[in-house]
C-alpha cells in the first residue's frame, strides 16, 4: 500500500494505490483532486485588490479509479472510471461599484469508464481490446443587465442600476443552455513484431448521441450591435437538436527496417463519419535515416481528416446547426502535413532537434454568409461626432452577415520552424538539467479574399526550463516563457448607431448621436497583435524524511517579476467621440506554498 498527498493554496491531490492479490500483477489505484482557486486564491487576491469587479475563480473536482488484474497467463484486464465536475458561479453583490449586474452559473460534468483486455498470444504479438463509455453534461445560466458596450464603464461606477435603465444605458440579456454528449466506443489494436519490422493494425467504432438546447433572450438593440461586429458569429435565439450518429475507422501500418540506417513507416487509415455520411481514406508515410550514430534525419507526410460533430461543438466559440438538410454536401475538414527534422546529440548530455513543417488545411467549416442591406453614414467634416447633423444622411450598403448553417467555405495553412536544445542528466552527480525551445510560426486562414490569422497564431515563441539540484535535499526550478502574442481586431473608428432597419441615427435622452465602435469588415479581423508576452515562474523544493514518510515542501511563485501580460483589449467610445481602450491582463505575481507526502 502506498499513498501520496499533495496540497497547496491552489489545489489538493490524494493518490492511494496497492496490490489486489488477483494474479501476479494485480493492482488498484484511487485518486482525487480539488482546486481551491474559488475558496482560497480568489478571496486573497480580491482582498489585496489585485482584481476587482465580477471576478470568480473556477473550481474543479475529480475522482479516478483504476483496477488491473491478470488471473491468466498472457492476459491482463484494466478497469478505469473517472468522474469530474468543473464549474464557476458569479453573482453580483449589493456593494459592487460596476454599473451592470450579472448572475452566471456554469457547471460541466464528465463521466467515463472503460474495460481493457490485453492479450499476449506470444512474445511477438499483443492485442488490446477496449470497451468504453463517456458522458459530458453541462448547464449554463446567464442573467443580467449589461452596460452598453460602446460606453466606458469607469464613467458609470457607483450609479444606481435603475438610473441607468432610465437613461437606456443597460441591455437585458438572459441565456440558458443544456447539453449532453454520450459516446460508446469499441476499439481493438493488434501489433506483430516480425523479422521485417513491426506491424500494427486495428479498428474502432463510436456511437454518439448529441442533445443540445439553448435559449437566448436579448434586447434587439444589443443583438444588432453584436451582429454588426465582424468578431462575433451568428446569433441563434433558440435551438433544440438531438442527433444519433456513428463513426468507424480501421488502419494498418508497418515499420520496415530497410537497412541498419533507414526505417520506413507507411500507413493507411479509413474513416466513416455517420453525421455527414462520408468515407475518407488517409495515407501516411514516415521516414527515419541515421546519418551517423549521433545524427538522425526524420520526415513524415500524411493526410488527416476531422469530422464535424456535437462532441466538438461544445468547445467551439461559434454555433453550427447540424440538423436536417444543413448537412447535405458538407465535407470533413482536411489537413495535409509535411514535416522534416533532424536530431543531433552534441555530446552525451546535449540533444539538438530542428524541425520544419507545413500544414495545408482545406474544406474548413465556417458559418454561411449571406448579403443584406444595411444603413451607414460618414462624417460631413470635422464636426462634433455626437451631433447628429455632423453625419451624412444614412445610405444603404451591402453587408455580409452570418448564419448558423455550416459550409466548407474556407481554407488555411500553418508553417514554421521549431528548435529544441535539451540538457539531460547522465548521472546523479549532474545538478543542472533543462531545455530551451524556440518556434517561428505562421497560421492563417483565407475566405473570400481575406487573410485572417488563426486565434492561436504567434510568430515567435521561446520557452526556457531549468532545474538545479543545490544539494541532495534542495532543488530550484525556473520556467521562463516569451511570445510575440496573439492577434486581435483593432477598431477602424466610430460610427453612429442606426437601428430598426430605418435610415435614422439613434440619439440618447439628450439628443446626442449614440456612437458605436466600428470594427470594419472581415478583412480587418485579427490584423493587429497584442503586446509581447513574457513570464517567469519559480519553484523551490525541499525534501525531507520523517515520521516514516518522504516529504516535499515547495514554494511556487507565478509571474515572479510581476509583469502585466495583456490578454485582451476592451474598446469603447469616449465622451469626445474618440476611441478609448481598456487593458485586460492576466494574473499578477501569485506565490503559493504546498507539500507532498508519500507513505
Amino acid at each position: 500500500f502506498h499513498a501520496n498527498l499533495n496540497t497547496s493554496l491552489t489545489n489538493a491531490n490524494l493518490v492511494l494505490e496497492g496490490r489486489t492479490g488477483i494474479g501476479d500483477q494485480g493492482a488498484w489505484l484511487f485518486s482525487s483532486r480539488r482546486t481551491y482557486y474559488d475558496l482560497i486564491v480568489g478571496p486573497i487576491v480580491k482582498n489585496l485588490k489585485l482584481v476587482d469587479g465580477d471576478v470568480s475563480f473556477p473550481n474543479f473536482t475529480d475522482v479516478q479509479t483504476r483496477l488491473s488484474f491478470g488471473p491468466f497467463k498472457g492476459h491482463k484486464f484494466f478497469v478505469n472510471a473517472v468522474a469530474s465536475r468543473d464549474g464557476v458561479d458569479i453573482v453580483s453583490g449589493s456593494g459592487r461599484s460596476n454599473p451592470d449586474s450579472i448572475t452566471v452559473y456554469n457547471t460541466t460534468y464528465n463521466y467515463t469508464s472503460s474495460l481493457t483486455w490485453n492479450w499476449v498470444p506470444s512474445s511477438s504479438q499483443l492485442n488490446s481490446l477496449t470497451l468504453s463509455w463517456y458522458r459530458n453534461d453541462g448547464r449554463t445560466v446567464f442573467e443580467g443587465w449589461l452596460l452598453d458596450p460602446a460606453l466606458n464603464r469607469d464613467e458609470f461606477k457607483d450609479i444606481q442600476n435603475d438610473s441607468l435603465k432610465a437613461l437606456v444605458k443597460l441591455f437585458n440579456l438572459n441565456f440558458y443552455s443544456d447539453f449532453s454528449i454520450q459516446k460508446f466506443s469499441l476499439k481493438d489494436n493488434y501489433s506483430l513484431s516480425h523479422k521485417w519490422g513491426l506491424l500494427e493494425t486495428g479498428f474502432g467504432t463510436e456511437w454518439i448521441t448529441g442533445d443540445l438546447f439553448f435559449q437566448l433572450d436579448i434586447d434587439d438593440e444589443l443583438k444588432a450591435l453584436i451582429q454588426n461586429n465582424p468578431r462575433h458569429s451568428a446569433i441563434v435565439d433558440q435551438t433544440k437538436q438531438v442527433q444519433n450518429y456513428a463513426k468507424l475507422y480501421t488502419y494498418i501500418q508497418n515499420r520496415f527496417a530497410v537497412n541498419d540506417r533507414l526505417y520506413v513507416l507507411p500507413g493507411l487509415r479509413l474513416d466513416y463519419y455517420g453525421l455527414i455520411d462520408r468515407f475518407v481514406l488517409s495515407p501516411r508515410l514516415q521516414l527515419s535515416y541515421a546519418l551517423d550514430p549521433l545524427t538522425t534525419l526524420r520526415s513524415s507526410w500524411g493526410v488527416y481528416y476531422q469530422s464535424p460533430g456535437y462532441e466538438k461543438l461544445v468547445d467551439q466559440r461559434q454555433f453550427f446547426d447540424f440538423s436536417g438538410e444543413n448537412l447535405n454536401g458538407l465535407q470533413p475538414e482536411k489537413a495535409i502535413h509535411y514535416i522534416l527534422g533532424i536530431d543531433r546529440w552534441l555530446d552525451g548530455k546535449w540533444l539538438l532537434k530542428v524541425e520544419g513543417y507545413y500544414k495545408d488545411f482545406s474544406d474548413l467549416i465556417v458559418q454561411q454568409k449571406y448579403t443584406t442591406l444595411a444603413w451607414e453614414s460618414s462624417l460631413t467634416g470635422s464636426g462634433d461626432p455626437h451631433d447628429p447633423s455632423s453625419w451624412k444622411t444614412p445610405y444603404p450598403v451591402e453587408r455580409d452577415s452570418l448564419t448558423a448553417v455550416p459550409v466548407n467555405g474556407s481554407w488555411g495553412e500553418a508553417y514554421g520552424l521549431e528548435f529544441t536544445l535539451e540538457m539531460r542528466n547522465k548521472s546523479s552527480d549532474d545538478r543542472l538539467s533543462g531545455w530551451v525551445t524556440y518556434a517561428l510560426a505562421w497560421a492563417q486562414r483565407y475566405r473570400d479574399g481575406a487573410v485572417i490569422p488563426f486565434n492561436y497564431d504567434q510568430r515567435h515563441t521561446i520557452n526556457i526550463v531549468m532545474n538545479y539540484n543545490v544539494n541532495d535535499w534542495l532543488t530550484l526550478g525556473a520556467y521562463w516563457r516569451f511570445g510575440t502574442n496573439f492577434p486581435y481586431t483593432e477598431p477602424v473608428g466610430v460610427r453612429p448607431r442606426i437601428q430598426d432597419g430605418k435610415p435614422i441615427i439613434a440619439t440618447d435622452f439628450a439628443g446626442k448621436a449614440i456612437l458605436d465602435v466600428d470594427y470594419g469588415n472581415e478583412s480587418n479581423f485579427n490584423q493587429e497583435r497584442l503586446p509581447l508576452y513574457h513570464r517567469l515562474d519559480f519553484r523551490a523544493t525541499a525534501r525531507a524524511l520523517f515520521w516514516g514518510m518522504r516529504w516535499e515542501f515547495y514554494l511556487d511563485v507565478i509571474n515572479l517579476y510581476n509583469h502585466k501580460n495583456i490578454i485582451q483589449y476592451q474598446f469603447f467610445v469616449q465622451p469626445d467621440g474618440s476611441l478609448g481602450r481598456r487593458d485586460i491582463g492576466m494574473f499578477p505575481i501569485v506565490p503559493t506554498i504546498g507539500f507532498n507526502a508519500r507513505f
